[in-house]
């Protein structure tokens, strides 16, 4: 396994890996076309990670190309995490609810939905605080993708 903290790598391919936060204090594997690549990623995010991080789609745009949950601080506030879908329809979307499998209560309490519950990385509410923080300023595009459990699945786009 190679320790990556020196850059023994290619210096991209390194900070869009360990610049994941999940992928913090991980090995981390990369399989390509005829070779594998271990990455051993620090506990604490590098210094040199992109910090045009206002969302999902600057980060996407500055390099960051795989998907999973990013620190982002959309109005100089205090950061936050969120998951970035870094493959659908193009990347960079910030996800602000996943449900998938029933394991997290949506059921919940109006400050609950204020400030958000779940996992990042499962089912999850981001918060109406955090959305209103990514979306209070300039024009956005909201995606939303659902399906059911017999795999229907529906599609909207709209423009604000």
């Amino acid at each position: 396994m190679a320790d990556c903290t020196g850059y023994e790598h290619e210096p991209s391919l390194y900070l869009r890996v360990c610049c994941i936060i999940s992928n913090l204090g991980q090995t981390v594997t990369i399989r390509g076309i005829g070779k594998t690549r271990y990455i051993l990623c620090p506990k604490v995010q590098p210094k040199s990670c992109p910090q045009d991080n206002r969302d999902c789609k600057s980060l996407f745009e500055t390099g960051s190309d795989i998907s999973g949950v990013y620190t982002v601080n959309p109005d100089g506030g205090t950061p936050f995490q969120v998951y970035c879908d870094m493959e659908t329809d193009g990347g960079g979307w910030t996800v602000f609810q996943r449900r998938q499998d029933g394991s997290v209560d949506f059921y919940r309490y109006w400050t609950d939905y204020e400030n958000g519950f779940g996992n990042l990385t499962g089912e999850f509410w981001l918060g109406l605080s955090k959305i209103h923080r990514l979306t209070k300023e300039g024009s956005n595009t909201l995606r939303v993708d659902l399906g059911d459990f017999d795999n229907t699945q529906l599609m909207l786009t709209t423009l604000h």
